[in-house]
């Protein structure tokens, strides 16, 4: 089985995600639309409900 790595969201992660200089599976967001939004650009989103 698999383990996928999850991170949590943020600006300054998301560019380097897309820089290349880290490897993630997810991002881990609250359900806040606009913040899942923007991570789902870049990679899958694991969203957390309170």
């Amino acid at each position: 089985m698999p383990i996928n790595f999850a991170v949590n969201y943020s600006k300054e992660l998301a560019e380097l995600v897309q820089a290349g200089q880290v490897n993630i599976d997810y991002f881990k967001c609250p359900a806040w639309p606009e913040l899942v939004a923007d991570a789902q650009k870049i990679c899958q989103v694991y969203v957390h409900f309170p």
